[in-house]
């Protein structure tokens, strides 16, 4: 074979090798966006045509599990892993659609600054789940982010800066092992005017739960609380549990007084699953229930709930949601 033959032979074999490089730099991108960010770093090395491509992903994971040691601190943060969060946040080019935080070590030295270079980035979904040590304090910085639509925190305390003015356009909120205030989880919850999908769970500093969510259509709390007020009139599906924070006294049916059941369930005409669990029903019967309550449950499907047998307000309360159900196919 002559050696201008074995040249084109050869050009051909690298042009069909480097096919992948001579991609848009979008979808480069967004191949290298379902890596977590420390294997997308790497295709550094792959040509000078990658160098920068994964500066520009849309969605960024990083994970610390690549870094955990069996020697040293099980509790110390790695530093090649600071190293990486902060080189992402400060590199990162071009929109951010999503980012993922996970770790289970300790990050309170560096957490602010991740939180004020995140900030700046404006991303459309956050998910940050820091499991180790205390919760992290989410800074006033953070508040400002006005392209948010998912939020997902685990391990953090919730105190919103005296300007926070919302998040237009967030549609799922996803808190779970995290304090705050009645004040502040009210504002947080009732200045997302989109928000569709909520998740409390595990939450401490809230006796009053106010949730009021014109949009709403999928609630799950879960948590220690005296006291919950719904206005969700468009809520499909409601998983509601109350662990016990306190000793319910028996109170005598009283017609014009309290009505919990009315304050909590009074609004969810469109419901179609609705599950009541822990002490919930409990909370429930205090007061008066033989108030009727203004929704009807015409469009209910399934429904759970758990009761004390032993318990006659229970029952009586539970009977008097069974009877707003207009056609419950399973109870």
């Amino acid at each position: 074979m002559g050696s201008s033959k074995k040249a084109k032979v050869k050009s051909r074999r690298a042009a069909k090798s480097d096919r992948l490089s001579s991609l848009p730099l979008e979808i480069k991108a967004d191949i290298l966006s379902r890596l977590n960010v420390q294997d997308a770093v790497r295709t550094n090395i792959l040509s000078s045509v990658w160098r920068s491509t994964w500066t520009t992903i849309p969605e960024m994971l990083l994970c610390d599990c690549t870094y955990t040691s069996c020697q040293g601190s099980v509790t110390s943060a790695p530093p090649k892993f600071i190293t990486l969060v902060d080189m992402a946040l400060s590199l990162h080019r071009g929109p951010l659609h999503g980012i993922t935080i996970l770790g289970s070590k300790n990050y309170h030295d560096v957490f602010g600054r991740w939180m004020h270079k995140l900030s700046m980035k404006s991303p459309n979904s956050v998910t940050i789940k820091l499991t180790s040590a205390s919760r992290y304090r989410i800074p006033s910085c953070f508040f400002s982010i006005s392209d948010l639509e998912h939020l997902d925190i685990k391990n953090c305390i919730i105190s919103l800066p005296q300007m926070f003015k919302g998040f237009e356009w967030l549609t799922t909120l996803d808190l779970e092992n995290f304090s705050s205030t009645d004040s502040d989880i009210d504002n947080l919850i009732s200045c997302c005017p989109e928000l569709s999908v909520l998740v409390l769970k595990s939450f401490e500093g809230i006796s009053c739960l106010n949730i009021r969510a014109p949009e709403l259509e999928i609630l799950e709390v879960d948590g220690k609380y005296e006291d919950f007020h719904l206005d969700a009139p468009n809520l499909e599906t409601a998983n509601v549990t109350l662990h016990k924070a306190q000793e319910y006294q028996s109170v005598p049916v009283v017609h014009g007084g309290k009505s919990y059941l009315k304050q909590a369930l009074g609004s969810l005409s469109d419901i179609e699953k609705l599950v009541i669990n822990g002490y919930f029903l409990t909370y429930l019967s205090k007061g008066c229930i033989m108030t009727k309550i203004p929704a009807v449950f015409d469009h209910l499907e399934m429904m759970l709930l758990e009761i004390c047998f032993w318990d006659q307000r229970e029952i009586l309360t539970g009977r008097v949601i069974v009877s707003e159900c207009s056609y419950p196919q399973k109870a």
